[in-house]
């Protein structure tokens, strides 16, 4: 078979092939049309193509080029509806009903709550505001609402802390455990500006660093403080109380006082107690004779002090209180059957004489009923 060889000549033009470049353009090929157009093949997360993103004018993202396949529908739980107010979004929330949950799917009006905290010690209190909204806004309607508080306190922070949420307080009985000085009553001064009642006791490790200057400041700002009783004072150094609100003052633990001045017309219970200390130099003589200046309203009286004699007790017979009707003098060993008639005449209106157990007299209306003489050893 012979072999075929291809044409010489141009099959465009007809012109030998050898050296000739034809101009006349041919039809296209067949592969030339899959070449021209790129192929539109799905991009793939990080697969960067420079040739299709070269040609590419809007970029679909993955999540829509791929949607999520179809999942079938979830069976909805069974829930009970609650009318909660919509600005109170947090669990145990107070609702617009009031109410406030306690437990799972359990609620009870706010009211209910608050009564339950106020029969609570401060501590559970402070703590029950951890619990929810719910719970943390009615301990602090409690707070806003104390008149009276008692707590132990661990220190003068603690009291910082607590009494600016109570603005009502008008009553507080604290016990210390730890120091006290003028700190605790500027901090008292400003956040209780309508304190009526205080009493400040101290434990067995706590010290009273009160000073007469601090405490008769105190007692000057506080206008409308009627009771006031202060445990461990062997610092205060001097009294110099003026007061026209005090009606009940109680200092205990005195010490070598160089002046007390107790200037309260209407006060009515007054009780001193000084240390048993025989280097007490404080001049029980000129403090009686002044009461009857200084507190002609005066009805209880309670003296403790090894150092009581019989002339303190002529000069506070000799005081003209005539309204006294109760009166305690402790420790008194010097005090003689003289002294004591001296304070059946001068005091007609006496119901109860306590002579730190050596005497005890009570008095009514028909006159002298009881009278015992007793010398405990």
């Amino acid at each position: 078979v012979a072999k075929k060889r291809g044409s010489y000549n141009c099959g465009r033009c007809g012109l030998p092939k050898k050296g000739h470049v034809c101009s006349i353009p041919g039809p296209p090929a067949a592969g030339a049309g899959a070449a021209a157009a790129p192929e539109h093949k799905p991009r793939r997360a990080l697969h960067f193509d420079e040739a299709a993103a070269a040609g590419a004018l809007e970029v679909t993202p993955v999540a829509v080029a791929y949607p999520a396949p179809h999942r079938p529908p979830e069976k909805k739980a069974r829930v009970d509806v609650v009318d909660v107010d919509d600005s109170e979004p947090e669990s145990g929330a107070v609702g617009r009903q009031g109410l406030v949950a306690v437990g799972s799917g359990v609620r009870v009006p706010g009211e209910v709550v608050i009564e339950v905290l106020r029969r609570l010690a401060p501590r559970a209190v402070a703590a029950s505001a951890a619990v929810s909204r719910g719970w943390r806004d009615c301990a602090r309607r409690v707070w806003r609402g104390a008149e009276e508080l008692r707590l132990r306190a661990a220190g003068v922070s603690t009291i910082g802390t607590l009494l600016p949420r109570c603005p009502a307080l008008s009553r507080l009985v604290v016990r210390m455990e730890s120091d006290v000085d003028a700190t605790m009553l500027a901090c008292l001064a400003f956040s209780c500006p309508n304190m009526q009642s205080l009493e400040i006791s101290m434990a067995d490790s706590a010290v009273n660093r009160m000073t007469g200057d601090e405490l008769t400041r105190f007692i000057s700002e506080k206008k409308s403080l009627t009771v006031l009783k202060v445990d461990c004072c062997s610092g205060l150094g001097f009294l110099n109380i003026n007061s026209t609100s005090l009606s009940t003052l109680w200092l205990s633990d005195l010490s070598s006082l160089t002046k007390s001045v107790i200037n309260c017309p209407n006060l009515s219970e007054l009780s001193l107690i000084f240390s048993q200390q025989d280097n007490d130099s404080t001049d029980l003589i000129s403090m009686m004779d002044s009461l009857g200046r200084t507190c002609s309203n005066l009805r209880k009286l309670h003296i403790s002090s090894i150092h009581l004699c019989n002339e303190a007790v002529f000069a506070l017979g000799s005081a003209n209180l005539r309204g006294l009707c109760m009166l305690s003098l402790l420790l008194g060993k010097k005090i003689t059957d003289a002294a004591v008639a001296s304070i059946v005449r001068s005091f007609t209106s006496l119901e109860l004489l306590d002579l730190s157990g050596y005497v005890l007299v009570f008095m009514k209306p028909n006159g002298l009923e009881i009278f015992c003489l007793n010398h405990a050893k």
